[in-house]
């Protein structure tokens, strides 16, 4: 990386000023046996120390592009998706839809999803995530999983997680392919009522370092009138939160569709 940054300004018009200036960049990656090498001087390049010591006052004039751990491939050949499906003929819980499927790029949300339901109105709605490639990627890449899993609160009368499930139910899936259905049939009257969900990107044991900076993000936004806590357990009318790879990602779900639904959003972020 540093090798680039110093090719790049031998060929501006100014060269490489002479004076010095600490440049550092975040990710250095070391040579074999660095773990048997205790002196970095062994190492250290003339072209390093030439990096790290630009010369402060003109650093202004030196137009460097950013550099980025990330490769090229990510932003064009990996996409989150979420796909769902009515269970019953009543399309107002589901997004006011039979069903549909949306997907995003890394750092872009999936299209909007309203979710408004309720099980006293039908079967509910199922929901699936999943992370998607195009050929060309990296073996290891297919091997990340999107984990998720999900539990009644603590008011079991009230939940309906993945058609009445009450205990914690945990699945994964490999990249090219959505987790199973989970149903969503929730009815809920307050804070501690409803479902617990969690999202999560488990990396393989072979992933490359930057993949753990990737993280998995949800938005949501209140989108009824009631007084009650319909997502997430709060009664925040919107917010963004987000988990670094191998976390899990939280959100509780409280909808109960009559005066309460919550429009749900997910992506991947960097």
């Amino acid at each position: 990386m540093d090798r680039c940054v110093y090719d790049f300004l031998r060929s501006q018009d100014g060269g490489v000023p002479a004076e010095p200036m600490v440049v550092r960049s975040r990710y250095v990656t070391l040579p074999p046996g660095w773990d048997a090498q205790p002196d970095p001087d062994s190492w250290y390049t003339p072209e390093d120390r030439l990096i790290d010591t630009l010369f402060a006052e003109n650093v202004d004039d030196v137009s460097t592009p950013p550099v980025s751990i990330f490769p090229p491939w990510l932003y064009h050949s990996t996409t989150f998706c979420f796909n769902w499906s009515v269970q019953d003929d009543d399309a107002g819980q589901c997004n006011a839809s039979a069903g549909g499927q949306t997907c995003a790029d890394v750092g872009a949300y999936t299209d909007a999803y309203d979710d408004r339901t309720n099980h006293h109105s039908g079967g509910g709605c199922t929901l699936q995530w999943g992370v998607f490639a195009l050929p060309g990627v990296p073996q290891w890449f297919y091997d990340i999983e999107l984990c998720f899993r999900y539990a009644a609160s603590a008011q079991l009368r009230k939940a309906k997680c993945d058609g009445g499930v009450t205990e914690t139910a945990e699945r994964c899936s490999a990249v090219d392919s959505y987790l199973p259905g989970y149903v969503d049939y929730t009815h809920a009257t307050g804070n501690t009522y409803g479902c617990q969900l969690a999202w999560k990107l488990k990396l393989p044991s072979n992933a490359e370092v930057w993949a753990e900076e990737l993280k998995l993000c949800m938005s949501w936004v209140r989108s009824g009138p009631g007084n009650t806590y319909p997502c997430n357990g709060t009664s925040l009318p919107h917010s963004d939160t987000c988990a670094y790879a191998n976390e899990w990602l939280d959100y509780h779900d409280g909808t109960n569709h009559k005066d309460n639904g919550c429009v749900l959003q997910w992506g991947i972020f960097v």
